[in-house]
This record gives C-alpha cells, structure tokens and sequence, in this order.
C-alpha cells in the first residue's frame, strides 16, 4: 500500500527525504515499512491497528426517573454513551390508565395488556383500570403518573384532561387511545392497539408540548386557590337566566366590560372544544396565545381577542348582586361575586403529548372537523 505521505515515483522501502513546500514540512512517516522487514512485518504496517468499538451518542428524554441524573432543566435531554451502535432505550415503565365506565373500555385494556405483554414492555395499571384486564392494583392516577414515562389513556378528550387535572408535579409523556367522539387528544383510534404499540416500542411518534393555564381565584377577604387548565377556564353565568357583566382586563391595563352569558379563556389546545363552538378561532399548539371568547354576547361588535400567553388576564365581576361560576376543563371550581378576582397566566406546567409523525395538527383538524378538498 503506498501511503498519502510518499510520492508515488519514490521506492517505498526508503526513508521520504525532507522536501520543502510552501506550507509545511514533510516529514519521513514513522509508519512506512522500513528496509530489512520481513513480510509478516511489512503485513502488519499494511493496515492501522483497530481503534476499538466507537462511542455513539444516544439520546435519552428527561423523565421523572431520571430527574436528578438530568436535572439541568426541563426542556433538556441526557446524552448516553453505548459501543457500536446507538440504541433506543426499551426499558422504560407504560402507565395504562383508562375511562372505565365506557362500554369499549374492557376490551382495549384486555389488548393493550395483550399486546405489551406479547412486546416484552412493562407496565402498571391505574386501580379503576386493572380490574378491566383481570388484575389489581392500588395506583391512583397521581401515583400511576409518578412512577411512569409513558401515561397511554385509553377513553376520549375529557379522560385525558380529568387526568391531568389529577396529576401533581410530575406529568409524563400521554400517549391517547380515543374510545370516545372527537378525540383531539389522541393518536390512534381503538382498534389500532397493535400499531399503538409498535410506536411506543419504537418511540415512533413526536411530543407536541402543551402549555397549561394557572387560575388563581382569590376571594376578597385574601383567600386564594390555585386551579391548572389544559383546555380553557370559563366563567358563566350558571344556572341563572340572566346576563352577567365581566369586566375584564390584560396586565393591570383595562380591555372592556363583557355583557353576556359568559367568557371562555383559552389555552390552544382548548381552542377546539368549547371556543370553538361559540365562535371563537382555532390556535396552533404552538402559537404561545390564549384567546378570550365570549359566550352570547349582548354586543354585535364583541368578538374574540387573541393575545399573548405571557399577558396577565383579570377578571372581576361589574355588577352588584351577580355571582359568576368558574369552571377549569369543565369541572366547577367556585364562584366569582363582588370584590373576588380571577386572574389567568401561563402555567410552568407542561403536558407532554404525544403525537404520531404522519397526523399533525393540521391533519388531525381536518379529519375531526370533516374539511375536505385543498381550498377551504
């Protein structure tokens, strides 16, 4: 083999001269066979020697198991080290939790467990849950979101937000299963057990992180409560027939006085549940907007104003004598009379969602909603 450093017309079983170039020296290579060597010694200097397996770097996601290996931050990854090859980590632990009261729930479970069983993944199933598939267990949802990776919700879009609302620090990856209508939420529909699987088993699908809403609803003799919204917060009228006056404003600065049934302040992921039905416009996930939408309201100029997720909304009642009904992803939290305040801001809190490459947002629309054709 003639090496790079000997000229060509050069006889290789002699020392390169010194040569003057322009650029640098080159010098006579150490490596080069050298007069005298036997072939099994010119054989040996023919090849360099094997440097070893190489080290490829593997990306591992953040989870609450591995929170304070990598605890630099929770947009962050660690970065692992294996010989050869770079693998995808198996051994992560599948939270399995489901709407158990819906007829179709029994069945997924039965071959969701099937399926990881057949795949070789653990998993742990939420109390309510387990029965469904023969087993026990005593994990709530909260218990059940601390110990796994990876929550897969079995049921439609409400199931997975009770079970965020259920959730305390720790919010893993949801990957959805839809049994219920619309399903917004989820990935696969319920007979798609098996292709669900085989995505987790690859880690073949995307995370789409979703921003929560905090709601402090604090009561005018100083007590406050802390509420955590995926979808929206709504202030309403309740069960009265009557309109109510909202008086609104954005970072301490005034916007107007909504005269109506009430307002929906929404997150992007909520702007396809209850907005929308009143009118309001549809968020991309990752716009970094909320949008208020008021519901019937008395006023043919109001419509729905977008701004900012780092904005400060306020909400007080305008009216004497009117209560307000507050409800976060539509379970009641309390009402809203004279003097309280509910003020709105963007959560440090974030939902892991779990999306798979071939049906983004756009394409999930589009199918929820029935659009067809290319101009709509």
């Amino acid at each position: 083999m003639i090496h790079p450093r000997v000229p060509k017309l050069m006889n290789h079983n002699t020392p390169a001269p010194m040569k003057k170039t322009n650029a640098t020296r080159i010098r006579p290579c150490t490596n080069c066979p050298k007069p005298g060597m036997n072939k099994l010694q010119r054989a040996a200097m023919t090849f360099p020697p094997d440097p070893g397996p190489v080290l490829m770097p593997q990306i591992i996601p953040r989870s609450p198991s591995r929170r304070k290996r990598f605890s630099r931050g929770a947009d962050e990854v660690g970065v692992a080290f294996t010989a050869g090859v770079c693998l995808t980590p198996t051994e992560f632990m599948i939270g399995l939790h489901a709407h158990a009261e819906k007829p179709a729930a029994a069945e997924v479970v039965r071959a969701m467990v099937q399926e990881l069983d057949l795949a070789g993944l653990p998993y742990e199933l939420e109390a309510s849950t387990a029965p469904l598939a023969g087993k026990s267990s005593s994990l709530d949802i909260a218990d059940l979101a601390g110990r796994c990776e990876l929550l897969v919700i079995m049921g439609g879009d409400g199931t997975i937000l009770r079970a965020v609302q259920k959730m305390r620090d720790a919010i893993p990856t949801v990957f959805g299963i839809n049994i219920g209508t619309l399903g917004f939420l989820t990935c696969l529909g319920s007979g798609e057990v098996q292709r669900a699987v085989e995505c987790i088993r690859n880690r073949d699908y995307i995370v789409s992180p979703r921003n929560l809403m905090q709601a402090d609803l604090v009561e005018k003799d100083g007590a406050s409560r802390t509420f955590f919204a995926l979808n929206d917060v709504v202030a309403s009228r309740g069960e009265r027939s009557q309109l109510v006056q909202i008086r609104v404003g954005l970072d301490d600065l005034p916007l107007t006085d909504y005269n109506a049934d009430g307002l929906i302040v929404s997150t992007p992921t909520g702007s396809t549940a209850y907005s929308i039905s009143a009118g309001g416009p549809i968020l991309m996930p990752d716009c970094g907007c909320f949008v208020i939408t008021p519901i019937c309201p008395h006023v043919l100029s109001i419509r729905s104003v977008v701004m900012s997720d780092a904005s400060v909304i306020k909400m007080q009642v305008a009216k004497p004598g009117q209560t307000v009904t507050v409800s976060v992803d539509s379970q009641s939290c309390g009402q809203l009379g004279i003097g309280d305040l509910l003020v709105l801001k963007k959560s440090p809190r974030v939902l892991p969602l779990a999306m798979l490459p071939e049906r983004p947002f756009t394409e999930v629309i589009r199918q929820k909603l029935k659009w067809t054709g290319s101009n709509i």
